[in-house]
């Protein structure tokens, strides 16, 4: 499988492209809560907006609509968090499987050099 672009983004799909046609989604680095399998970038067949899913779909229906992140849980320990957004809050992250919040880590400025 190698990284290909498409009008949707990119996506998986096979080295031997005319001969084999096999595609998947790109993973993103976090696993599912449920069965263990990838968390990959999908669309919604009406509007074409990017939904976030398992990667083992018939079998396990686990979705979330915010961007997946790997950072890890201070209450349970898990290693995936949404990247959640408000007005009010700011940025903030959200467990995928206690359901717990808490505030994003602060971005260090990069020091240039003259």
């Amino acid at each position: 499988m190698v990284i290909r672009h498409g009008r949707s983004g990119e996506f998986l799909g096979c080295s031997r492209f005319p001969k084999c046609r096999g595609t998947r989604s790109m993973p993103t680095g976090v696993k599912c809560p449920k069965d263990g399998g990838d968390i990959a970038i999908r669309r919604s067949k009406k509007r074409g907006k990017a939904f976030y899913g398992c990667s083992n779909y018939p079998a396990c229906d686990f979705v979330i609509w915010d961007k997946p992140v790997a950072e890890v849980c201070p209450e349970c320990g898990y290693v995936g968090a949404e990247m959640k957004s408000n007005k009010t809050r700011g940025e903030y992250r959200r467990c995928i499987k206690c359901a717990n919040e808490w505030d994003a880590p602060e971005m260090q400025p990069e020091a240039v050099a003259v």
